[in-house]
């Protein structure tokens, strides 16, 4: 991913313009005091003064202008005004006031103040180009540049002999205007003032008049009832109102009228009541955090709500005051008092007014956030428009409250006025007066629409009537009712309808837009009939009242219905209708019935006739009410004339047509012959009165079946025919009567053994082989048939009930048992959808197999997953594997429990079982749970080695084979390959796929020694740890605490042969405590044969340094001799002068170590003092051994100067300078930093700058120190010729892996770079390296100067490194940093910093970058198509030759500079242009490409080569030139022509080419030999 290195800027803006667009959304009048008034009050000022001031009165000398003449007030409309003053008596400008004032969008954090947004001030550049404020000592003048930029100049006032206590705000007009019209702007300061809490004063002053003042008082507030029906608490319970205040408001107006009288002042007053709600905040922290950032400061805590409501006089008054105002001059209060039309003006305030009208007939006030402007209400942004809805539903409260305490106060007087009237109703006066103050509360509270957002409007009426469940009172013609029990006025009914609620005329036809704008649940609904009828009840009409109800009653009406009229006759004069109901309970009383017996239908036929058939003729005109009176007459009297005589209407029976085997019943049948006709009417009319239509089924039952007259299929055929009429008595009957024979084959019952239908089943063949009883049935069976069905409703079984069917499932006879089994599998979702497999968990009714054998088997013991057969489960038959087996509760898996338990008491037996038995467990792995696979993992399951010694090892212990793996690790750990799906099981159980650095360190731990052995010796055992050094960070704190604290860490230990001649080298295993790092070689040197030491490579000294070991400068304790300074000599001051000159050099070079304290970089900084002896004394304190020795030089610290002292009887070295140097600048001993300390300060300044050192930087004066002291230089100081005689430092006994001797390169973080520096130490050609065949070092440096040769086995290890060094970078290294500083170079560049390239594109996953300014680098890749092409296919050869991923291949395309390519971080970058010019010609566009290849394989080389060094030099051309041998066969196959005898030529030429490669090192490196000698 491409991240580009651009710079930042900081945006501009155009401050005229911003001003202008903000002031643009200012579209209200008045705009800028509006907002000088709220920043007056929100400095608590009480008084504030306006001036419009002419030129003529801002002119020097104000007072003899005033004292010219009489004071005469000019035209105000046509008198010009040159500047706007705004005074105001508030506290003066804090200092976070005047740092605010001029930062646009800096508001005022306090919560309780209205200022939110930051730039209301700025409101005065719509008047004005230079504004001017004052306030206590201070004052601030603002202006514009040429550029339109604001400028401020803030300072002192200049000190005057008294102080202003005003602040002021000037405001030169840009173009002189008459100031506004008096009586508007004194609107405008009425409205404005009425809600701020501070502000009760406001004159108003042209030039020296007083032209206008507005005064406010307050009078005492009280606490009004909350009524404990209204919701509180807030819809987002983001606020709750706590109480309700009420306190009167007293505003006074004063105008000059210049028409009428120009000296005095126009006094008037308006008297308002404010209705304030006290509202507690609760707002969640997400929403705090996000109004916050739209207002840039906290919620209040508490807030007020206020609402001015006009009562019915004051109202009154206010109009009567208003119409005494000339006309063109209204009054001041205009905009105050209550708009009962259409509240078109009543707006809402926050603190001052705003655009936005409230909708009802009064102004309210809150902490409202308005939007920017300041002109409405926000509702737009999300969370601001919560806080605004929740503001809005305390403001519908509000409302609520104060309309139920006006209702309350009108009830009261309606109740005091009425106590012992007529009719408890007040005079008709006191009700008129009482409707007219109802009314214009009720308009004062009607929600019409407002602007400019209706929603404000319908979010307080929503709150008005939502705020409580109780309808909304109103005033009726009977004192204060609820809406729903209020009526619609009605003239009519007003006249005669006395209790009943209705609206007053007066109501109604002057408030009728108020009624009809109430919402749906407190419509007023019309009087209806019932309300007529039930204030009838209530009350007695007098003869008015009732002739006006009559005449109400004939005037033709839509609901003329009999019932109504009955309910009026009945309501209005107790009249009831005399009904056949009547009729029959007149003529069934005792005394009516035995007074005349003709006369009694009880005994008289004839009369009973007369009577049954009288109420069949009105029967169908009688309603159901007087029907069911009707028959309740007629229940059990014999009144029905039978067979028998006169019957009860329950024990008649209908007559009986065409059925023969009915003509013997002995039954009360309904007779013809008494002249009683039975026709469709009359026998409707007898069923419904109680006679029956047939006999009951258990009198047939009784009759019929112990005559024997009729069989079992006779009595089915009636009962069919007679299905419809069947009682839900008669079909218990037959449940329950044992009447139906079944098969007689099938048992050895008597043949008159009879069953209830329940008992039987249907005479179908699957019954009979079920074995089950089956109905005798004579003729086919057919289930749609009606018989069939009429027994299917007696309880005939249409199929085996499911318990039936599972035990025979589990019978002992294999027949019955596997029908009743198929049967049940066909017919489960049919048959049985109530199957519930855990109601027969104890059945064992599964038919199974396993292992050859089959039986019945429970739920859970049994499964027909295939792959479980394996496993030993038992398995569902072959022959019902269609079967719904997840339906019947067979499981297709067996649970994990019985997989764990099998897996623990029976472990696969073999290799080959085992894979089975891991394939299976692979498809069901997602049911193990974690604990499950945790239990697995250490569970012996694997079976591992030969058959003779089978081992079962736990998954953890097991690694998955991927085919190649270290030889190491092989022996070290068990690799297992059971197949792709099983080892994906055993991966899930913990096996892994490769070993981690942790199971490393783990085997280590385990057996250090066996580990050792097996790494092959002391060499590759170090390969390992390095590896484990190196990923310390995957290693569990727990492991490094075993490997610090058992004996596990190598020590090495070196002992002088005993020929003398060279080292003895143990190996042992120790804890942290036994093993020391080595940080001062020359301590080593003393006390080698003592100490068991770590090996001495960096990485692995940190390594072991993190696990505790000590370092070798922390156990040894140094003295020295009494030091006796003698006269200095001349070594003193030349080398005194030479560490100064070199020390620089030094500490540039070295950058591994960050040096302590104070550098010397002046003579007064180091001290070099001569000394006639120098013997130092060190202990090594863990052995108790102490050695001493002569030394040249010893340097210690005094404050922040180093003392050097030289020995003048000792050999001099300046090996043991730089020494004693490095210990003080480092407080270690490093070999690298030694010797490149003793290298800066023995070579001549042209050497260094040769080997890298940057002597530029030296001064000149030390450069004529060092022309002036050369014989120093290179006789006395230097070391001995580097042909004639080795260094003798170099020649030092190292430890094997030890760092070499040259300068370490700067460690970088990325973790590529710590690889490649490892690379170059380990590559390093003056390393020691080698090893004889014994185990043990000789010495063996690889100096190009060294007369050893290289062994060809360091040189591959080393060229592999680098190539596998490439292999580190790629897509997830840093493309920022810079690469090495290389040396001068016209092939690689001295510093190349990527960040300058910029990714364009890739082609076959290779990048490619171009330079940043490069010019339409849009259409670079279309381009270049070509060119790109061809040279990405010659590169991805090459890496296939060199074996590195092409993802670590970098393309760029630059034209400044010469680099053709280079390194940074292992990523080498490859420069097309060089291509392009030099190679892309004909012959590669041809297809022949070889002299291309061999231009960019040396180049890829060259590069390739940096990993092991940063330099150009001797070393640089050495590894080049492996890198080229060791790959040169495999680029010759490359090369090799498609159609030539190629193999003629190869054998020839790898000498050839190599020669030539050596001609050109030789070019190289020959430079550097000349000087070296």
């Amino acid at each position: 991913m491409r991240q580009s290195q651009q710079g930042c800027a900081t945006v501009t803006v155009d401050t005229r313009a911003l001003v202008d667009k903000v002031l643009a959304r200012y579209s209200g009048e008045f705009t800028v005091f509006r907002e000088l008034l709220q920043n007056s009050d929100d400095a608590e000022c009480d008084a504030a003064e306006i001036r419009f001031e002419t030129a003529a009165f801002l002119r020097p000398d104000p007072e003899a202008a005033m004292n010219a003449g009489p004071p005469i007030l000019p035209d105000l409309k046509t008198t010009n005004v040159a500047q706007w003053t705004f005074k105001n008596h508030g506290k003066p400008f804090t200092p976070q006031d005047w740092d605010r004032l001029p930062k646009i969008a800096l508001g005022n954090p306090d919560p309780q103040k209205v200022g939110a947004f930051g730039v209301g001030f700025y409101s005065v550049f719509s008047v004005t180009e230079s504004p001017y404020v004052s306030s206590g000592d201070k004052e601030m003048e603002f202006s514009w540049n040429d550029e339109n930029g604001l400028y401020y100049r803030f300072g002192d006032l200049p000190q005057t002999a008294t102080r202003d206590l005003w602040t002021t705000f000037k405001m030169p007009l840009r173009e002189a205007a008459p100031m506004p019209p008096v009586s508007e702007f004194m609107q405008f300061l009425a409205s404005s003032i009425t809600f701020m809490v501070h502000l009760k004063d406001v004159t108003v002053f042209f030039d020296h008049h007083r032209v206008g003042q507005i005064n406010k008082s307050l009078g005492q507030s009280q606490a009004i009832p909350i009524p404990t029906e209204l919701e509180r608490l807030s819809p987002e319970k983001n606020m709750i109102v706590k109480s309700v205040q009420q306190y009167p408001i007293t505003i006074k107006a004063g105008i000059m009228l210049p028409r009428y009288d120009p000296m005095r002042m126009h006094e008037t007053k308006v008297d308002l009541t404010v209705f304030t709600a006290e509202v507690k905040v609760t707002v969640d922290e997400k929403l705090s955090k996000e109004l916050n950032r739209c207002t840039k400061k906290n919620p209040p805590s508490r807030l007020k709500y206020s609402l001015i409501y006009t009562e019915k006089d004051k109202y009154d008054q206010s109009c009567i005051n208003e119409q005494k105002h000339p006309p063109e001059f209204p009054s001041a209060f205009r905009g105050l008092r209550a708009d009962l039309d259409r509240a078109t003006h009543t707006r809402v305030f926050i603190g001052h007014a705003t655009a936005q009208t409230t909708g009802i007939g009064g102004h309210m006030a809150s902490h409202f956030i308005p939007t920017v402007e300041r002109e409405s209400i926000d509702l737009a942004d999300r969370n601001v428009a919560i806080w605004n809805r929740e503001l809005l539903y305390v403001g519908g409260f509000l409302c609520r409250a104060v309309y139920e305490l006006e209702l309350s106060k009108i009830q009261s007087s309606w109740e005091e006025a009425a106590a012992g009237k007529p009719h408890s109703r007040p005079s008709r006066e006191l009700r008129d007066r009482f409707h007219e103050r109802f009314l214009h509360v009720l308009k004062f509270f009607t929600f019409h629409d407002s602007t400019p957002s209706s929603k404000v409007a319908k979010l307080l009426a929503n709150s008005f009537y939502g705020c409580t469940t109780l309808p909304l009172r109103l005033l009726s013609s009977v004192g204060v009712r609820g809406a729903p029990d209020v009526r619609a006025f009605d003239p009519v009914f007003a006249k005669f309808l006395k209790s009943l609620p209705m609206l007053s005329e007066y109501v109604t036809r002057d408030g009728a837009h108020c009624i009809a704008a109430l919402p749906d649940q407190h419509k007023i609904p019309a009087i209806t009939l019932s309300d007529v009828l039930q204030d009838l009840r209530r009350h007695t009409l007098d003869v008015e009242e009732l002739v006006e109800c009559l005449r109400w009653w004939i005037t033709p009406r839509r609901d003329n219905s009999t019932s109504n009229t009955a309910d009026l006759l009945d309501a209005g004069f107790g009249w009831k209708e005399f009904t056949v109901a009547s009729w029959l309970q007149h003529i069934s009383r005792p005394g009516v019935m035995s007074a005349d017996k003709k006369y009694d239908f009880t005994r008289s036929v004839d009369w009973a006739s007369r009577v049954l058939s009288t109420l069949c003729r009105v029967w169908p005109q009688l309603s159901e009410d007087m029907r069911s009176e009707s028959r309740e007459v007629l229940r059990n009297k014999p009144c029905i004339p039978t067979s028998k005589g006169l019957c009860c209407p329950e024990s008649s029976y209908l007559p009986i047509a065409d059925n023969a085997l009915f003509h013997y019943l002995d039954s009360p049948i309904v007779s013809r012959d008494s002249g009683f006709e039975v026709n469709e009417d009359m026998e409707r009319f007898l069923l419904f009165i109680g006679v029956r239509k047939n006999p009951p089924v258990q009198f047939l039952l009784r009759q019929m079946l112990s005559m024997g007259n009729w069989t079992v299929f006779d009595l089915v055929d009636y009962l069919v025919r007679k299905g419809p009429s069947l009682t839900s008595e008669d079909l218990s009957a037959l449940k329950s009567s044992e009447i139906f024979m079944r098969e007689s084959c099938q048992s050895n019952e008597e043949e008159n053994t009879r069953h209830r239908a329940d008992e039987l089943y249907p005479p179908v063949d699957i019954f009979r082989r079920l074995r089950l009883p089956v109905i005798e049935w004579k003729s086919e069976w057919k289930d749609t048939s009606p018989e069939a069905q009429l027994l299917y409703r007696l309880g005939l079984n249409h199929f085996p009930p499911l318990p039936k069917i599972v035990e025979l499932c589990s019978s002992r006879d294999v027949e019955v048992q596997e029908t009743a089994f198929k049967y049940l599998c066909h017919e489960l979702h049919s048959q049985y959808p109530d199957y519930k497999p855990e109601n027969f968990r104890d059945v064992e009714f599964i038919p199974t197999e396993s292992k050859g054998r089959t039986c019945l088997k429970k739920l859970g013991e049994v499964y027909f997953g295939t792959q479980w057969r394996e496993l030993g489960f038992f398995m569902v038959q072959d022959q019902y594997l269609g079967t719904p087996w997840h339906q019947l509760g067979v499981t297709e898996h067996p649970p994990t429990s019985k997989l764990l338990d099998l897996l623990e008491k029976t472990p696969p037996p073999d290799e080959k079982t085992a894979g089975h038995w891991f394939e299976a467990l692979f498809g069901h792995m997602a049911s193990f749970s974690r604990p499950d696979l945790i239990k697995l993992s250490g569970l012996p399951i694997v079976p591992t080695g030969p058959s003779s010694a089978l081992k079962l090892l736990p998954p953890t212990k097991c690694y998955l084979d991927q085919g190649t793996k270290p030889v190491l690790y092989a022996k070290l750990f068990v690799f297992v390959d059971f197949g792709t799906k099983a080892n994906r099981f055993l991966g899930a159980c913990g096996s892994k796929n490769k070993v981690s650095i942790e199971d490393v360190a783990e085997a280590l731990i385990e057996n250090p020694k066996r580990f050792f052995e097996l790494a092959g010796g002391y060499e590759g055992f170090l390969v390992e740890l390095r590896k484990v050094a190196n990923q310390r960070q995957d290693i569990s704190n727990d492991t490094l605490h075993k490997m610090s604290h058992e004996p596990t860490l190598l020590g090495v230990r070196r002992k002088k042969t005993e020929d003398q001649a060279g080292w003895d080298y143990e190996h042992q295993f120790l804890t942290y405590q036994g093993v020391t790092i080595v940080d001062d070689i020359n301590d080593y040197q003393l006390f080698s044969d003592c100490l068991f030491v770590a090996p001495q490579e960096e990485a692995l000294e940190r390594f072991y340094a993190s696990l505790g070991c000590s370092y070798l400068s922390r156990v040894v304790k140094e003295r020295c001799n009494d030091l006796r300074e003698i006269s200095a000599t001349k070594t003193c001051s030349e080398v005194q002068s030479l560490i100064l000159e070199r020390l620089s050099l030094f500490i540039q070079m070295y950058t591994d170590t960050k040096p302590e304290g104070t550098i010397p970089s002046s003579p007064d900084h180091l001290k070099v003092k001569a000394c006639e002896r120098i013997l130092v004394s060190k202990t090594l304190v863990i052995e108790n051994v102490e050695q001493t020795r002569d030394v040249w030089a010893m340097a210690r610290r005094e404050g922040n100067c180093i003392e050097l002292w030289i020995s003048e009887t000792a050999k001099r070295d300046m090996y043991e300078v730089a020494t004693s140097l490095c210990r003080l600048l480092f407080a270690t001993n490093k070999m690298n930093a030694t010797l490149l300390l003793e290298m800066a300060l023995s070579v001549d300044l042209e050497v260094l700058e040769r080997r890298g050192f940057l002597v530029d930087q030296i001064s000149q004066k030390y450069r004529e120190k060092r022309s002036a002291g050369s014989a120093l230089a290179t006789n006395s100081l230097q070391q001995p010729p580097l042909d004639t005689q080795p260094d003798p430092q170099l020649n030092r006994e190292r430890l094997p892996g030890s760092s070499g001797a040259t300068p370490q390169f700067p460690s970088r973080p990325h973790a590529a770079d710590s690889v490649l520096l490892k690379i170059r130490e380990a590559s390093n050609v003056s390393s020691d390296k080698s090893l004889d065949t014994a185990g043990h070092s000789t010495s063996l440096p690889l100096s190009r100067t060294s007369r050893e040769v290289i062994p060809q086995s360091y040189i591959r290890n080393n060229v592999e490194k680098a190539i596998e060094a490439c292999s580190l970078g790629g897509e997830k290294s840093a493309i920022h940093a810079g690469v090495s500083q290389f040396s001068s170079s016209d092939f690689c560049r001295v510093s190349a910093d990527v960040g300058s390239l910029r990714l364009i594109g890739q082609v076959k996953h290779i990048q490619v970058y171009v330079d940043e300014g490069m010019p339409n680098a849009d259409t670079f890749m279309e381009r270049m198509h070509g060119p790109l092409a061809r040279f990405v296919d010659i590169i991805i050869s090459l890496s296939e030759i060199y074996r590195i991923s092409t993802t670590t291949l970098r393309i760029f395309y630059e034209v400044s500079g010469g680099c053709i390519a280079f390194n940074c971080r292992g990523i080498i970058y490859l420069n097309l242009r060089y291509f392009e010019v030099w190679r892309d010609d004909e012959q590669v566009k041809s297809g022949n490409r070889q002299d291309a290849r061999m231009l960019w394989f040396f180049t890829l080389a060259h590069e390739i080569a940096h990993n092991l060094t940063n330099l150009h030099n001797s070393d640089h051309e050495f590894w080049f030139s492996a890198i080229c041998e060791a790959h040169l066969v495999a680029f010759s196959q490359l090369l090799r022509p498609a159609n030539t005898a190629w193999l003629r030529y190869e054998l020839w030429l790898r000498p050839i080419v190599i020669a030539i490669l050596f001609a050109f090192l030789a070019s190289r490196i020959a430079p550097v030999t000349i000087i070296a000698r």
